[in-house]
């Protein structure tokens, strides 16, 4: 059997042949279905098919499999061939004629808008070939073809499948089976759009209306290749597409080797703060072009596409992309270095220890138990599991500033990531195990870091935020929100704070607020509180949206307020006490030593771009 492998150039497909096709035809895409004819060649014998189950890098069981229909097998010659089912996405197909040819035809009903499945309508096509293409069981490992017959307004075809003919989209080649699975086809009336970055062809594909330009947009990815090339030496591609869906209720994105996928309400990007989150999804789908794709837990490629793929190390997957997407938010200079602090302080920190979740389970176990625990969270996840991307991504800052303070900013996280990319590059097959991880660290910078990372990925022992700052001259600190001073003319009124800590989150419903989620311990969990509780009334106040539910809260801090709340249609009543909120930061220490400051310096230095007219620092801020 060949070696597991996700490298593919556009060059290795041209002009190839294969055994094995797919032909999408489209005729009923306005009912969402594709029409599917799977074509398999030098067949001696019974042969056995499977679907997958799931998509990498999207860790939960997704049975696609549930929307195929309408199974018909036959032989080269038209003869109906039997289908056994062995399992729910597997079965065996009996071949005893003399023809050596199998041919299968189904639909398949892609009508889940996501970025990991299928969605078809009369306009465009997102194409995930995982969910649809059946695999033939021992010849994964033989060059797939795919053929599209794509209705006359459907002119724009987006993947990084490659081209079997020169400048040709309609018969498009995969070397292996995990690279077909890996490369989603966007097919829409609206063209690629083709720009150069780092030296490398990169294609940017929309669904939806774009609430940026197509020249702003390539220019912030242009930023982003540029800069996270930069870490590694360069590109491990020929051509790279990023396909982007703007949707109502759209959020979220999904890597591959050669291209990704990233989701965006195009209605909630009307501030700074949410466009910096949109270029941080961006940065880190990207990343992983490098760590998750290729750096790798030694479970994720080769996979099983039958059943869970089980690995303890999505904290180096996600936790190292999450931590390195808001460094290059900084670095590509979409924000400032106060802002940056901001950032880490209050949307990361905080947002992790206000989530007792981390008291309950390592960050390890919480990667182990992905597939029942992250894509099925439920309104009391908080309370009982750590994201691995949340907390991960804080071991990486800490380990990170451990580096630059025990070598006083010899060596840092970007030392450990380029030894990862030499490891990959001398062994691409297979992935790596924590132990190798931690040694590859220990070798690239010479620090010791076993008992440390021991700790903080196998204990919920706190994480030591305090010491680590201190050493690059940082404290971090935590201040009650201020009331807003409004002035008007020569007058000036403080508002009551905008927000409050009860411990719960609110949503709207039918003339009532109701309780999304609970902390543990919080004044609403002491008030016995629950979720899906509607509040209808808080001090004898009538209240029907979260605003107002809020507005009444901040009227009452520090003192028991009476609440009438609702529990399956009964009333109750209770007292809850709701405290002023809290903001983290990240602030100077003041006297801080030569040596801490050196450290904050190395920690946020920005790299240069070269440029024809000179050296650029990359400063936009």
């Amino acid at each position: 059997m060949k070696r597991y492998s996700i490298e593919q150039s556009d060059k290795q497909l041209l002009g190839s042949s294969a055994n094995i096709h797919y032909v999408l035809r489209f005729d009923r895409a306005a009912a969402h279905l594709i029409d599917i004819q799977l074509r398999i060649e030098n067949v001696a014998g019974p042969i056995e098919l499977y679907l997958p189950v799931w998509t990498p890098g999207s860790y939960k069981i997704r049975d696609f499999i549930t929307n195929v229909g309408d199974l018909y097998a036959t032989d080269g010659n038209g003869k109906p061939l039997r289908i056994e089912w062995l399992s729910k996405n597997r079965f065996r197909i009996e071949h005893t004629s003399s023809s050596s040819t199998v041919e299968l035809r189904y639909c398949y009903f892609a009508h889940e808008r996501s970025v990991r499945t299928s969605f078809v309508n009369r306009w465009h096509a997102f194409l995930m070939p995982g969910n649809f293409c059946f695999a033939i069981a021992g010849r994964e490992y033989e060059p797939y073809h795919l053929h599209l017959h794509l209705p006359p307004h459907w002119q724009s075809v987006a993947t990084a499948l490659s081209p079997v003919t020169p400048n040709n989209t309609d018969i498009l080649g995969a070397l292996n089976y995990d690279i077909l699975v890996d490369s989603p086809i966007q097919i829409s009336p609206d063209p690629v759009h083709h720009f150069s970055a780092a030296g490398v062809l990169h294609q940017l594909s929309i669904l939806g209306e774009s609430p940026f330009t197509i020249p702003w947009l390539i220019e912030q990815l242009q930023r982003i290749v540029e800069v996270e090339a930069q870490l590694f030496g360069g590109l491990p591609y020929d051509r790279y597409v990023f396909m982007l869906h703007f949707f109502p209720d759209s959020r979220g994105g999904l890597e591959h080797a050669r291209s990704s996928v990233s989701g965006w309400d195009p209605a909630s990007l009307t501030d700074s703060e949410e466009i910096q989150r949109f270029l941080t999804l961006l940065a880190h789908e990207f990343f992983h072009v490098w760590n998750g794709k290729r750096i790798r837990p030694i479970e994720l490629g080769p996979f099983d596409y039958n059943r869970e793929n089980y690995t303890s190390m999505l904290w180096l997957a996600e936790g190292l992309t999450s931590y390195y997407n808001d460094l290059f938010l900084y670095r590509c200079g979409f924000v400032s270095e106060k802002s940056f602090l901001r950032i880490l302080a209050q949307e990361r920190i905080q947002r992790f220890l206000e989530q007792p979740g981390h008291r309950k389970m390592s960050v390890a176990d919480s990667s182990f138990l992905a597939w029942v625990k992250l894509y099925r969270s439920n309104a009391d996840s908080p309370n009982r599991f750590p994201s691995y991307y949340l907390k991960g991504s804080l071991i990486f800052l800490l380990l990170d500033l451990f580096l630059i303070q025990k070598s006083g900013g010899k060596v840092s996280l970007d030392t450990v990531v380029q030894a990862l990319w030499q490891r990959y590059q001398q062994n691409p097959a297979e992935g790596i195990t924590e132990a190798e991880f931690i040694a590859i660290a220990e070798v690239s910078t010479g620090i010791s870091v076993e008992s440390l990372l021991s700790q903080w990925l196998h204990t919920t022992d706190p994480l030591p935020f305090e010491a680590l700052f201190k050493g690059i001259g940082l404290q971090l600190t935590q201040r009650p929100v201020e009331p807003e001073t409004i002035e008007l003319g020569d007058t000036h009124f403080t508002m009551p704070p905008a927000k409050v800590w009860t411990g719960m989150t609110l949503k709207e419903g039918k003339n009532s607020v109701v309780v999304e989620k609970v902390i543990e311990g919080s004044p609403a969990d002491v008030a016995g509180i629950g979720v899906e509780d509607a509040i209808i009334t808080i001090a004898g106040h009538r209240v029907y949206t979260p605003t107002q539910a809020i507005a009444q809260f901040a009227r009452h801090l520090h003192q028991p307020v009476s609440i009438t709340g609702s529990c399956d249609g009964k009333l109750y009543t209770t007292q809850l006490t709701p405290e002023p909120a809290t903001e983290y930061f990240l602030e100077p220490l003041s006297n801080a030593p030569d040596q801490a400051r050196h450290c904050y310096h190395r920690w946020l230095e920005r790299p240069v771009r070269h440029t024809h007219s000179g050296t650029e620092v990359l400063l936009r801020c």
